[in-house]
């Protein structure tokens, strides 16, 4: 691991800057310049591609984002959970109102029905005892001569007389033909 990836560049630039340094020591103390020079070159060089390698490093980093982005991720898969389960227990709570709404309406045709048949039975013996009383009570108004016997003859209504209906007023209208 030590050598993967940026950390191979920083572990060779630092080397590289260490050696670079060493050489401008040595150099000086052995006193050449130009091996000083080139030292010193060196040194920058690993110092200047360390540190764009660190800027690059800084760029590129995602670490931060990414991490975002998976808790983004994350919250929108719980989300998305929560909300298949609200909507199966929704589709639950439906199926179950809709059977106790069905039982309730059949129930209530039930008691409308033996409502309907107890007030018909209580119709049909009201209505049968009041017609045995109201004929009972004519009965004994025409026996103890209160109420006339009816009359038995029929009469017939004659249909009235045709009177000659004159053509010429019919056709028009109280306006005569020339």
């Amino acid at each position: 691991m030590l050598l993967s990836g940026n950390r191979a560049i920083s572990t060779a630039t630092v080397v590289a800057f260490a050696a670079g340094l060493a050489v401008v020591l040595w150099s000086i103390w052995e006193s050449r310049a130009a091996h000083a020079a080139g030292g010193a070159v060196i040194a920058m060089t690993a110092a200047l591609v360390h540190a764009l390698n660190l800027i690059k490093r800084w760029v590129t980093d995602t670490t931060a984002e990414r991490n975002a982005a998976l808790s983004t991720i994350r919250a929108a898969e719980d989300e998305r959970t929560r909300q298949v389960a609200l909507q199966a227990a929704t589709t639950v709570e439906r199926d179950r109102l809709r059977r106790e709404t069905t039982a309730c309406l059949q129930r209530a045709a039930t008691q409308v029905e033996a409502e309907r048949r107890k007030l018909q039975a209580k119709f049909d013996a009201d209505h049968d005892r009041m017609l045995a009383e109201s004929l009972e009570t004519a009965f004994l108004m025409i026996k103890n001569g209160i109420l006339a016997e009816p009359d038995r003859r029929r009469t017939v209504v004659p249909f009235p007389t045709q009177h000659p209906v004159d053509s010429d007023r019919a056709r028009g209208r109280d306006v005569s033909r020339p």
